[in-house]
């Protein structure tokens, strides 16, 4: 009996001991017991710091004691706010993975991360207003960054390239220094994006603007071969007002997609609000398919749609005055053109190079048709000039060798130096007024040479369509 009760009462030890330790295993798994250095929520601990002049600011130094592989930059250290990133920080800190700057931070020196060769991503707060040369120097494994700006400082004049905050002391070396595996580039703020910009950065494949860019400088995308996408955070009136200051200030020059938010772009309608569309605003754009100009716009840019190769239709609504030079130019794969009745100057080269068109009607209030206008039109067969147009400008239809009959009227005074020369298909002038009136009117050198001794008839006083 007595042995037996030993061996019962050692069996309740052993259950009773089973017991807690298994409700020791619990109380691990529901609570934390000391910080996960890989919790990107926990603010890093033990970095190195120096507080600045002001005794309530702070600069992170270094590491300090600091072992985290992701570092998230506390926004106070003892009682002192973050607010900068000294030089060299994080030099050569090739462990870290990932780092979190806080919207306390205002300033990233000199080389802070240089040679963190496995970040892969970084964001830059828009509260961060300078960043030093070399920051991200070295860290080659950068596939994507977003930054409140483009270069040394918010809407700076200097140091606008790119390659700046990556070593590249000119914007000529971005190539070099800004790191190939970098495709992705998101830019948060800022007022403009400085000339030179992104110069050779060929391995950039998407850039994302925010609708606070009003300004793009010369040469911002030049040679940047690789963009196949552009996002723009505003509405289609904001990207019409944009201010480009060349044709390669526009990423679109190379992009072939444009995307409004999360739209892409294919079928662009341009709503009541706008009121001009800026020069080079969809320059190269070939996504385009076709594009619809509400009433309330007034002019048309130069180079506007120049090179839309992909676009097919347009209708131009009926507040628009002005075409401006090189509007859509190139733009091959154009075949309905809908002028709307206020127009009266069609810019020079406007139209050039449009090989699909096949008909155009230009508006009775046209007054004047540009300098190569309509240049290489080869699809053209008929022309119709408006009765209140006074001046046919030098090329206007030149190279137009499908064109077999044009009308003018007797408002016209000038024809320009080879405004149909070359137009080898044309066999039919008719002219509004009588012989008289057609011998006054000042006719520019080779006018209407095509090489077979001017092989085509001019009737008088003619009253058709």
């Amino acid at each position: 009996m007595k042995r037996f009760l030993v061996i019962l009462f050692a069996l309740m030890i052993f259950v009773v001991g089973a017991f807690l330790v298994s409700c020791n295993d619990e109380n691990v798994d529901d609570e934390t017991l000391t910080p996960d250095s890989n919790d990107t929520n926990a603010e890093s601990e033990g970095l190195a710091y120096t507080v600045n002049s002001d005794r309530k600011t702070c600069t992170i130094t270094g590491l300090g004691e600091c072992t985290d592989i992701m570092i998230n930059i506390p926004k106070e250290i003892d009682g002192y706010s973050v607010t900068a990133i000294g030089n060299n920080a994080f030099s050569d800190a090739t462990h870290l993975e990932n780092v979190i700057i806080g919207d306390s931070i205002t300033y990233i020196g000199d080389s802070a991360f240089s040679g963190c060769t496995r970040l892969t991503s970084i964001t830059i707060p828009s509260s961060v207003t300078s960043i030093g040369g070399s920051a991200f120097r070295g860290c080659i494994g950068l596939e994507s960054i977003t930054l409140p700006f483009v270069g040394a400082t918010k809407d700076g004049t200097n140091n606008t390239h790119f390659g700046y905050i990556f070593g590249a002391s000119v914007y000529s070396s971005n190539g070099i220094y800004v790191p190939s595996g970098l495709k992705t580039v998101v830019i948060t703020g800022s007022t403009s994006i400085g000339k030179y910009a992104f110069y050779h950065c060929r391995r950039l494949t998407s850039v994302t603007i925010p609708d606070s860019v009003k300004s793009i400088g010369n040469y911002a995308f030049l040679e940047c071969i690789g963009l196949t996408r552009v996002k723009y955070l505003g509405n289609i009136a904001g990207w019409c007002a944009i201010v480009f200051d060349d044709y390669d200030s526009n990423p679109l020059y190379y992009a072939g997609k444009l995307y409004i938010n999360d739209d892409l772009v294919t079928n662009l309608v341009i709503p009541d609000s706008v009121t001009s569309i800026s020069d080079e605003a969809f320059y190269n754009y070939t996504g385009l398919t076709s594009v619809t100009i509400g009433d309330s716009v007034t002019n048309i840019g130069d180079s506007a749609f120049k090179g839309c190769t992909g676009l097919t239709s347009v209708t131009i609504g009926n507040s628009v005055t002005n075409i401006g030079w090189s509007a859509f130019s190139g733009c091959t794969g154009l075949t309905s053109v809908t002028i709307g009745n206020s127009v009266t100057n069609i810019g020079g080269y406007a139209f050039s190079g449009c090989t699909g068109l096949t008909s155009i009607t230009l508006p009775d209030s046209a007054r004047s048709v540009g300098n190569y206008a309509f240049r290489d039109c080869t699809g053209l067969t008929s022309v119709t000039i408006p009765c209140r147009v006074r001046f046919i400008q030098e090329g206007a239809f030149k190279d137009c060798t499908g064109l077999t009959s044009v009308t003018i009227p007797d408002s016209v005074t000038s024809i320009g130096h080879y405004a149909f020369r070359d137009c080898t298909g044309l066999t039919s002038i008719k002219y509004r007024g009588t012989q008289a009136q057609w011998n006054t009117i000042s006719k520019g050198i080779l006018w209407d040479y095509d090489g077979r001794d001017c092989d085509y008839t001019v009737t008088f006083n003619y009253t058709g369509e």
